[in-house]
C-alpha cells in the first residue's frame, strides 16, 4: 500500500477555493490555486496524437485524454506559501490581476487567510512566464502585491527576458517584473542559493534558461517544487516528451528523466504546478509499465 511508504500530513481537502495544506518535516506548507482551465493535446503537445496514449494510464487506471483529444482533467495554475524557520515564503504567484479566473479566490485572497501581504519574506520565482509572476504586481491598483518581499530569481532568467524588446513583450516585463526591480526587490542568483536552512533554489535549465525548482529538506523528510519542469502527470511515465512551452528540448528533456529518477528513488514529494489540484503526490515504480515508459509513475495524494 502505498500509504505505508509515504506519510504526508494532510491538513485540507484539494477544493481549488481553500488553500491545500501539507507540511514537509517542520516546513508548513500551503498549495494555492490561481486559475483553472481545459486544454488540449494539440495546444500543449503538438508533435503527439491521441494514439500516442494507447496503453497509457494513470495510477489509477484512467486514461489521460477523452475521445475528442482533450486532457481529463484541468490545467492548474498554482502557487506554493512556506513557512520555514520563521520565514514566509512564496514559489511563483499565478496568472494575477490582469486575467480573469474562473474561481472567485485568488492566490493574493488565499495567502490572507493564512498571512498578510505584508509579511511575505520571499518570492521565488521558478522562471518569467507570466502566469507565474502574474502578481507580482496588483494591476489595477499599480502597487506590488508583497512590498516587503525580496524576489529571487535566477540572473540567467533575468538576463534573458530583459534582453529584446520581443521577449521583454512576451513577458510583461514592463507591467510584471519592472516594477519590482525598481523598488530594488528583485535579486538575481547563480546556481544553488540557501533562503533558508530547510529551502533552497536550485537550477533547472530547460523551460526557460534561467527555470529553478525549489528543494525543501526538513527533518529527514524531502520536497520539492518542480515548477514548469513538467506540465503533465503523464511526463513522469514519458519524461521524453516536451511541451510546446518549453526553451530547449536538449535540455529539458534530460532534466526532468533525472528529476523523475531523483523523487522517486527519495521518496520526495514533489509539487507541480500545473498538475490537477493540488499538484501534491509522489513517484513510486509503475507496475506494468510500457516498454516506453520511463517505469515510474505520478501518484496523488488523493490516491494515496
Amino acid at each position: 500500500m502505498i500509504f505505508l511508504y509515504f506519510i504526508i500530513s494532510l491538513i485540507s481537502a484539494a477544493d481549488p477555493n481553500v488553500p491545500f495544506a501539507l507540511n514537509i518535516g517542520n516546513v508548513d506548507i500551503w498549495r494555492i490555486q490561481d486559475s483553472s482551465r481545459t486544454n488540449s493535446l494539440a495546444n500543449m503537445f503538438p508533435t503527439l496524437t491521441p494514439s500516442d496514449f494507447t496503453g497509457l494510464v494513470d495510477s489509477a487506471g484512467n486514461p489521460y485524454l477523452t475521445s475528442n483529444g482533450n486532457f481529463v482533467d484541468q490545467v492548474s495554475y498554482s502557487g506554493t506559501l512556506l513557512h520555514s524557520q520563521g520565514k514566509w515564503i512564496l514559489i511563483d504567484d499565478g496568472l494575477g490581476s490582469l486575467v480573469p479566473s474562473n474561481q472567485p479566490t485568488r492566490i493574493p485572497q488565499g495567502i490572507e487567510t493564512i498571512v498578510a501581504l505584508t509579511e511575505i519574506n520571499f518570492v521565488l520565482l521558478t522562471h518569467f512566464h507570466t502566469d507565474h509572476t502574474g502578481w507580482n504586481v496588483n494591476a489595477p491598483q499599480n502597487t506590488i502585491e508583497f512590498p516587503n518581499a525580496q524576489y529571487i530569481a535566477q540572473s540567467d532568467e533575468i538576463s534573458y527576458w530583459s534582453s529584446s524588446p520581443a521577449l521583454r513583450n512576451s513577458s510583461n516585463f514592463q507591467n510584471l517584473l519592472q516594477p519590482v526591480i525598481t523598488a530594488g526587490l528583485l535579486q538575481g542568483v547563480t546556481g544553488t542559493h540557501a533562503i533558508t536552512d530547510e529551502v533552497s533554489v536550485i537550477p533547472c535549465k530547460g523551460h526557460t534558461p534561467g527555470h529553478q525548482c525549489v528543494q525543501i529538506l526538513s527533518a529527514g523528510k524531502s520536497g520539492i517544487i518542480i515548477g514548469d519542469s513538467m506540465h503533465r502527470s503523464f511526463q513522469v511515465q514519458r519524461p521524453d516528451w516536451s511541451a510546446v512551452y518549453d526553451w530547449n528540448t536538449s535540455f529539458s528533456e534530460p532534466l526532468r528523466i533525472g528529476l523523475v529518477t531523483m523523487i522517486g528513488e527519495n521518496s520526495t514529494t514533489m509539487m507541480a504546478s500545473h498538475f490537477l489540484f493540488p499538484g501534491v503526490g509522489h513517484i513510486v515504480k509503475e507496475t506494468n509499465p510500457l516498454p516506453t515508459s520511463s517505469g515510474w509513475i505520478f501518484v496523488p495524494v488523493s490516491s494515496q
